[in-house]
């Protein structure tokens, strides 16, 4: 849990530099880098910060601000709410909701008006966390997989993004569709399925695959969860025009079906922990 000598920092941002990595990402970049390497276990937010910090010093001229190191989403009600990733590694004793970016007078006025509406909100940040912690667990190994993995969390981060600053469009479906499809295949190839290729873009064929070769507690939420996704080709050259709530249920489908795939070889979920607490209503698809 060694914190990185000034010297170290400048050959971080020298690589990323000389690799053209945009300067307002290489911090994230870097900070997960250097986790990678030292193998980190501790406190997560004292060497975020620390990065943060650094590379402000490293370039005074340029105005950086800093932002999560997954850009996620959590909605309800007709709002996305940003969430970032938890504070700590290595546990799952936090609340599924403290790391989203709401005021607790919001979640208090959302779980007394429309309880179901807050408990969709409480699995979608479950699996945001799982997604965040499946991707520091790097349990994605082979390369091909970890390409698709890649692409899989880059499109869901992108689609939060038009989510939360309320500017989705007629791309979101092709966005989702992609995604989960590419989070299933990544899962499929890690697990040394011989062609994900024969799959085409049949992302209930690719999720009924994964239950079969890798059981979960969620086995029964995922062909309703699947059958939210539209299919990738029609998507593409008939996109369909998607009401605010229409966006956000589609997203949150996305959100599971990919975070599912990831945590099945995670070592741990904070997901699969509430699915079988038997205070916490089960989702409804």
């Amino acid at each position: 849990m060694r914190i990185p000598t000034k010297q170290e920092i400048i050959d971080l941002d020298d690589d990323l530099a000389a690799e053209g990595v945009a300067l307002d990402d290489r911090a994230n970049q870097a900070l997960q880098r250097w986790l990678k390497r030292t193998q980190w276990s501790g406190e997560f937010l004292p060497i975020a910060k620390h990065f943060d910090e650094q590379f402000k010093l490293l370039h005074p001229s340029v105005k950086l601000e800093g932002r999560p190191f997954m850009f996620l989403c959590a909605s309800a009600r007709g709002v996305a709410y940003e969430y970032h990733p938890p504070l700590l590694l290595g546990q799952c004793s936090i609340s599924p909701t403290d790391s989203l970016q709401i005021s607790s007078t919001e979640l208090e006025r959302i779980y007394k008006s429309n309880a179901a509406a807050y408990w969709e909100l409480f699995w979608q940040c479950c699996d945001c966390f799982d997604l965040f912690t499946a991707h520091m667990d790097n349990a994605i190994t082979d390369t091909e997989a970890i390409g698709f993995a890649t692409a899989a969390k880059d499109q869901l981060q992108a689609s939060a993004r038009q989510l939360v600053a309320m500017s989705a469009d007629a791309s979101l479906a092709q966005a989702c569709a992609m995604a989960t499809e590419l989070a299933g295949k990544a899962l499929l190839k890690q697990l040394r399925f011989a062609d994900v290729r024969s799959f085409g873009h049949d992302v209930p064929s690719i999720y009924r695959e994964i239950v079969e070769r890798a059981p979960a507690p969620t086995d029964d939420q995922v062909p309703p969860a699947a059958a939210h996704i539209p299919s990738y080709v029609s998507s593409r050259y008939s996109p369909p025009i998607l009401a605010t709530l229409e966006a956000q249920r589609l997203f949150a489908a996305a959100l599971f079906l990919c975070s599912d795939a990831f945590r099945r070889i995670s070592r741990q979920s904070m997901y699969f922990a509430a699915n079988q607490d038997a205070t916490v209503p089960r989702r409804q698809w």
